[in-house]
């Protein structure tokens, strides 16, 4: 027969009585008649789990995100499993019951009947690496060649972030997103702890309109200028350099100054 138990409660054994204090002799009393014994119980007050870095194969507490604090509970109670809390360069294994021990608290099996203090096991980890590549399957220039500002494959340390890289650029196209390989957008607040290939994607965007006009003020009539460019309007490639045009304009009486953004 087991040993019964309660939360918040020892048990003391059986009496003879009703809030008695004499406990039952199981091995050397006879019983001759209908007998009763009762459970006799002390109220126990809650104890204290505490959670600590472990002082080897660890990193330093100060380094350690999300260490949870202590807990109290109820005697005979279990302990919740508290959120796992990290560090760059290493991963979390579990709770262990002694510093750098290998065995394993159970939360969900231990009765905590005295104060408990479990140590954050870890592994340190080797650098992720993060390699940027073009997209082959959406709108996509035609190599890394044609690309402008193509981020460098890297490390980062295991579960830290990747930093936002310098927005990439290419002749005829904007840019869109950095996603991992299955398409999912890649969200650079979330720590990485495998490696990572990023996809560039990219929308295709037609050429623009870019047109030379003169100016309303302070300028010769267009009549009167001579290397106008015609056609005054012409098409350049989304992301792209319009060809400055020659032969510079000129015209008596004014000294041409170069082409403004604004009139």
């Amino acid at each position: 027969t087991p040993t019964p138990s309660a939360i918040g409660y020892e048990f003391k054994g059986w009496m003879t009585e009703d809030n008695g204090t004499t406990p039952f002799d199981f091995t050397n009393s006879t019983v001759k008649a209908e007998t009763t014994v009762y459970a006799a119980w002390t109220s126990v007050t809650p104890q204290t789990v505490k959670f600590v870095n472990s002082t080897k194969n660890a990193p330093a507490d100060n380094d350690v995100v999300a260490m949870p604090t202590d807990a109290s509970v109820d005697y005979n109670d279990t302990a919740s499993t508290p959120a796992a809390p990290s560090a760059v360069g290493y991963k979390f294994e579990g709770w262990v019951t002694e510093d750098d021990g290998t065995t394993y608290f159970d939360f969900d099996n231990t009765a905590i009947t005295s104060e408990t203090t479990l140590y954050a096991k870890w592994t340190e980890m080797e650098d992720v690496e993060v390699t940027f590549v073009n997209d082959t399957v959406g709108p996509h220039p035609a190599s890394t060649a044609a690309i402008t500002d193509m981020p460098e494959a890297t490390t980062v340390p295991y579960n830290d972030k990747i930093a936002v890289p310098t927005t990439p650029s290419a002749v005829g196209y904007e840019f869109d997103k950095w996603t991992d390989e299955a398409g999912n957008e890649f969200d650079f607040d979330t720590p990485v702890t495998e490696d990572t290939v990023l996809v560039a994607t990219w929308n295709s965007k037609s050429p623009v309109d870019f047109t030379f006009a003169n100016s309303t003020s302070n300028a010769p009539e267009v009549g009167k200028i001579t290397g106008m460019p015609s056609p005054t309007t012409t098409s350049v490639s989304y992301n792209g350099k319009a060809k400055e045009p020659t032969p510079t304009p000129s015209a008596i009486g004014y000294e041409f100054k170069g082409w403004m953004t604004e009139d």
